[in-house]
């Protein structure tokens, strides 16, 4: 069995299509890709700041490594409210952050280091 254990600064990433979060503000996320729900619900399970990062390109439905800006914003998730299929995330910018390293932790949760 592989251990799991992540460092300390790894983000669970959560792309965006077209908002860019500054540290310090409030902000509701509609949480739509399936893959980016389950990255709000294990960040909220965790209890850990998600990666907040722009994608290059908004027209991609599954954006890679290389279509996410490399710098975003860590975010404390406040509020996770779901009804009738529909996911929010209110959250607040926390600090900026620089992408230095990939991890391939769990498949469906992309991971970056600060």
């Amino acid at each position: 069995m592989t251990d799991r254990t992540l460092p300390e600064d790894a983000l669970i990433i959560l792309p965006v299509r077209s908002m860019v979060l500054f540290p310090g503000i409030v902000v509701p996320l509609a949480v739509g890709r399936e893959r980016s729900r389950a990255a709000a619900q294990e960040a909220v399970r965790l209890q850990r700041p998600l990666g907040i990062l722009l994608q290059t390109r908004p027209d991609t439905e599954d954006p890679k490594a290389d279509e996410l800006h490399w710098v975003g914003t860590s975010a404390a998730v406040r509020r996770y409210p779901t009804s009738e299929g529909t996911h929010h995330a209110v959250v607040k910018g926390r600090q900026r952050f620089r992408v230095v390293q990939w991890l391939e932790a769990i498949p469906s949760w992309p991971r970056a280091c600060s």
